[in-house]
């Protein structure tokens, strides 16, 4: 439930489903564009995965606590109020030169934000999972998807800017400020802040499915994502759920090669090789040690934190 005296919202019908956007009235020109963004992925979803067994959907924004940018649940997608900053308001002429320059960085990443939002209802409603145990099999699918959106409504020089931007390095910046490399399959619980959980579940996890499409190829990528959708519907899906629906539909010969796709990605240490290895020229630009055993730097996580923190309290 979300409640307040000043909420308003905006609807729009596509492929059978209302999606309804709700925001504060003076964030009004945000939220009708976070309409149009919902409803384009739920168009671009239902058509690449299936439909939408739900009558209604819903993203509002919210106080959400620091570090959190996102809440998904079957039916509402909840959003921090802290992405919803209309740079077009004369407010903003008040503010720092250098904060107004991040414009198309904070809107790049509401609409990625609420592209896999609206996946969570295909990725974790609809298909169920164990958030605490697996996260990685929903919120992979879902950071992927929204590649997907991307690509779709915006096309492939988009798409891969997002990737980039969102997935690619965000993992960079945090190996870069000593986070350790470690497996995508883990517990919830296992991960030592949000920071990790980001560049390791979302971002090592989504990008896993990017190397299956280019080994599989599109036309049994497609079939086994579909499939997958199909069989699990309204049930709880493990991770072997998932690896058997894109193994059923290689040859014999291949399975093996999708089963170490998989392994590779998500409990193998190769985020380095695959992804990006720590920026040496950001750390220094960022004061942050560049010797090899820049990994043990515990207090990197905090002065982030710190940082980032110092410039979202000079937005707001």
């Amino acid at each position: 439930l979300v409640a307040g005296r000043t909420l308003r919202s905006a609807e729009s019908a596509v492929a059978g489903v209302n999606v309804r956007s709700v925001f504060a009235a003076e964030h009004e020109n945000i939220g009708r564009r976070v309409l149009g963004v919902a409803a384009e992925a739920v168009r671009v979803y239902a058509a690449r995965f299936g439909a939408l067994p739900l009558k209604t959907i819903c993203v509002t924004e919210a106080p959400l606590v620091a570090g959190l940018g996102s809440a998904e649940f079957a039916g509402l997608g909840v959003i921090a109020s802290a992405y919803y900053v209309d740079f077009d308001a004369p407010s903003m002429r008040n503010l720092p030169e250098i904060v107004r320059e991040q414009r198309a960085s904070v809107e790049d990443s509401l609409e990625f934000t609420v592209a896999q939002v609206v996946a969570h209802h295909w990725w974790g409603a609809i298909v169920g999972g164990d958030p605490e145990r697996a996260p990685v099999l929903d919120e992979a699918l879902s950071h992927w998807s929204a590649l997907l959106y991307y690509k779709e409504v915006h096309g492939e020089a988009r798409a891969a800017q997002a990737l980039d931007d969102q997935l690619r390095g965000v993992y960079q910046v945090y190996r870069t400020f000593g986070g350790e490399d470690v497996a995508a399959d883990r517990a919830a619980r296992d991960y030592r802040n949000s920071f990790q959980y980001a560049a390791i579940v979302a971002g090592k996890g989504a990008l896993m499915f990017v190397a299956l499409r280019r080994q599989m190829g599109d036309e049994r990528f497609w079939t086994s994502l579909r499939r997958y959708y199909e069989a699990n519907r309204f049930e709880v899906a493990k991770l072997d759920d998932l690896r058997a629906a894109f193994a059923a539909e290689v040859p014999v010969a291949e399975r093996r090669a999708v089963t170490r796709t998989f392994n590779r990605w998500l409990t193998e240490k190769r985020g380095d090789e695959d992804i990006a290895p720590p920026n040496p020229q950001l750390a220094a630009a960022l004061g942050l040690p560049t010797e090899p055993n820049v990994t043990k730097d515990r207090n990197a996580f905090s002065r982030l934190g710190r940082f980032f923190w110092r410039q979202m309290t000079r937005i707001r």
